[in-house]
């Protein structure tokens, strides 16, 4: 049988070596969507190791048979991939007539492997059956999804892509076998000798992708979502595994996102409850935060927890529909998204929203602060949720397992919490994020669940959630695991504790050895047996009945604090107070905003001409040189700096909330020149106040020129241009635009 023919459509010089360039393919086929926008995602119906040439055929043969249904399936095989075999077999490393020897082994090539795990080195050959999923489903001809074979050689370097198309229509099944003839049907399916592969030459250092010479291009653009053309591939695909295998790092994990929901489902509900609520809500969100972002985040939730319930229904065979709290519901979206899809549950916030009286009767929201204890058991729900519960997060596993045996939950991460203060991670190898999660995940399963972790399609960086939905001990070994819970909050408080004690004591032993080393030793004893007394009393206040235990004391007059889990935690106020910078007394503000100005002034730099002033001398406005933020924090003693520091950001939050005289670009600070017609040096307003150009006017002249007031020169601008008042004749009052 001759050789299958290829054309080269492209090859691009890649700076990569092996290892990154299959990592690369590994991305495009667990995650096409990041390529291809009109994609949901891909599914792996099935992943095996194929050891040598000899078997790669046969194992295709099983593999399409199995997916069609069919022991005749090997009739219509695509040529391009039984050609392929044939070939390999024929300049394979065994020759046809060593295959008896090795039919034993061939039996055991047929391992199946998860789309995370890493080739084992033996294996010469990796073969994927992959369906790929449309964003779209019932749009247009193209109702299903398509199925793809995937050869990937090791040894050769490459991936072969092959697609099966299945159930055509009778008018294009008629128009398939005019347009090619040689395409055979079977069961109702056609596959076509439509293939492409991508490989990388270690040689050349260049990455190729062919196409099999009798390639059909789609026939119609919904066929084009799941088939690519030629341009698409030459165009968009090869580009991007250029891209990405010059950047992966060869040990890195490629893992697909939500992995614990059907894609199909997920796909066709989450356009469903993008039409009914993302739109509406869009249009009323009487909120300051971006819309376009909680509205849809909340949609996607939403649809996840609906898909990842349904399936539990059908596992279990669960007849009603599952009961939920969300804790920490925030504006109640999710709540109220979940309840309308007859979900009963409710949502608990310490602060009420604006929106929540958009919602209805039918959306069940309480408000009311949470604390961790004895109080808060939700023994009579079947989920825990929590969204972005902050201090709450940690808690959740613990709640879930001490409400019932029966109960679950789902976080979503978000900001770093410990039990009862700020979490700080303990392996510097790990980013923030990462130990956060891993510590969230250890709780879980100190709480007794099997925690599954999954990534969210959702438009946050914190996008990955995990799930306890199975316990891993009987109920009868309850107490044991409430027991252990108890004693493992035990542990992360003393060592949270003797770290900052650590802490004290060095700065104490700094401190004093600054101030004189004839009083050194002294001081410090006395400093180290006060730090070890103040040791000795918070571990005896928290092994007291008081601390935080698990049940109820029997006296009645000590159940509020005993119910308590953690006398240290602190839910948040009811009122959030503002900290970025509002609160910092006026006068101090102007004399920060003019020392800052002045000391920027002083270090030179370009000036800019005052051609704008109509001045006959053309005037020479100066705009100064650039500080650092060290170097401005060096202009002020320690009490200011430790005024500043109370508040969100400190200094670099006070300079750029004074836009109207500096623009801050990382760790520099510079005066803006408003005369310039770079877009770069205007303020841009941030999400919470976007506003449309025309409301420009709103603003005009509502407060003073700092420059007109404060610069030597003046003001860039002549009075008519500038958009501040040059003295306080021109002052209009302030008008917000409705929204």
């Amino acid at each position: 049988m001759e050789s299958t023919k290829w054309l080269e459509l492209k090859e691009i010089k890649a700076s990569c070596e092996e290892k990154t360039f299959l990592k690369a393919v590994e991305i495009w086929l667990q995650k096409p969507q990041v390529v291809n926008r009109r994609l949901a995602g891909a599914v792996f119906l099935q992943r095996q190791r194929v050891l040598n040439a000899c078997s790669l055929q046969q194992s295709i043969i099983e593999l399409v048979s199995k997916s069609e249904g069919s022991e005749d399936s090997i009739e219509f095989l695509p040529k391009v991939i039984q050609k392929d075999c044939s070939n390999v077999l024929s300049g394979g490393s065994l020759c046809l007539s060593e295959l008896e020897e090795t039919k034993q082994e061939e039996r055991g090539i047929g391992e199946e492997i998860g789309p995370d795990e890493n080739h084992d080195g033996v294996s010469r050959f990796e073969l994927c059956l992959r369906k790929l999923v449309p964003r779209q489903l019932g749009q247009g001809s193209t109702t299903v999804a398509l199925k793809e074979i995937i050869i990937i050689d090791h040894e050769d370097c490459s991936a072969t892509f092959v697609a099966l198309l299945n159930n055509t229509s009778d008018t294009e099944r008629r128009e398939i076998h005019d347009h090619s003839p040689s395409t055979v049907s079977c069961c109702g399916s056609y596959v076509f000798n439509t293939a492409y592969k991508i490989s990388f030459s270690s040689k050349t250092q260049r990455i190729s992708l062919h196409v099999s010479v009798e390639y059909h291009e789609p026939q119609s653009t919904s066929q084009a979502i799941t088939c690519p053309t030629k341009a698409w591939l030459q165009d968009c695909l090869l580009p991007k595994i250029v891209k990405w295998a010059s950047e992966v790092s060869p040990d890195t994990v490629v893992r697909s996102s939500q992995t614990l929901v059907a894609v199909e489902r997920y796909s066709s509900l989450y356009a469903e409850l993008k039409k009914k609520y993302g739109i509406k809500f869009v249009k009323i969100w009487p909120e300051t935060t971006d819309p376009l972002k909680f509205v849809y985040e909340d949609v996607a939730i939403a649809t996840y927890l609906l898909v990842l319930w349904e399936q539990e229904r059908e596992e279990k065979n669960l007849k009603s529909l599952q009961s939920f709290v969300d804790l920490g519901c925030g504006n109640g979206l999710l709540v109220h998204i979940l309840n309308s899809e007859g979900h009963p549950g409710k949502g608990i916030d310490l602060r009420r929203r604006k929106i929540w009286d958009l919602y209805g009767p039918g959306t069940n929201l309480e408000e009311c602060s949470i604390t961790p204890s004895d109080e808060f058991l939700f023994a009579d729900y079947d989920w825990l949720i929590g969204n972005h519960s902050d201090e709450l997060t940690p808690w959740i596993p613990v709640m879930a397992a001490r409400s019932c045996y029966t109960t679950r939950y789902f976080v979503l991460p978000c900001c770093f919490h410990d039990f009862d203060a700020k979490f700080i991670r303990s392996e510097q190898s790990k980013t923030q994020y990462r130990a956060y999660l891993d510590f969230v995940q250890e709780v879980g399963k100190v709480s007794g669940f099997r925690v599954q972790e999954d990534i969210l399609r959702i438009p946050s960086t914190k996008r990955i959630c995990q799930i306890g939905s199975q316990r891993n001990y009987q109920r009868e070994q309850t107490e044991e695991v409430s027991t252990r819970i108890k004693n493992f909050i035990s542990r992360r408080r003393q060592c949270r504790k003797q770290s900052a004690q650590k802490k004290d004591t060095e700065r104490t032993h700094k401190q004093l050895t600054v101030s004189g080393a004839e009083n050194c030793t002294d001081h410090s004893d006395d400093a180290t047996r006060l730090l070890e007394s103040k040791a000795s009393s918070d571990r005896d206040t928290f092994n007291h009945p008081s601390g935080p235990a698990f049940h109820h004391s029997s006296d009645d007059s000590s159940n509020t604090t005993s119910a308590r889990w953690a006398p240290e935690f602190q839910p948040r106020e009811k009122i959030e107070p503002v900290r970025n910078c509002a609160n910092v007394d006026s006068d101090l503000k102007k004399r920060i905003t003019c020392e800052v100005a002045h000391a920027i002034l002083g270090e030179g730099g370009e000036d800019a001409s005052d051609v704008l002033r109509g001045a006959k001398d053309m005037k020479v406005w100066r705009r100064g040189g650039s500080l650092t933020l060290p170097e401005i924090a060096k202009l002020f003693n320690s009490d200011v700096l430790k005024q500043l520091k109370k508040e969100c950001g400190g200094l670099k939050t006070l300079l750029k909330n004074s836009h109207q005289v500096f623009q801050v670009v990382g760790d520099k600070v510079v005066i803006r020149d408003w005369s310039t017609s770079n877009q770069d040096n205007k303020p841009t307003l941030s999400k919470k106040r976007k506003y449309k150009a025309s409301d420009k006017m709103h603003f005009f002249k509502t407060s003073l020129c700092w420059f007109n007031a404060h610069h030597p020169d003046g003001c860039p601008l002549l009075a008519n241009d500038c958009q501040f008042a040059h003295g306080e004749g021109e002052l209009k009052n302030p008008s917000l635009p409705s929204r």
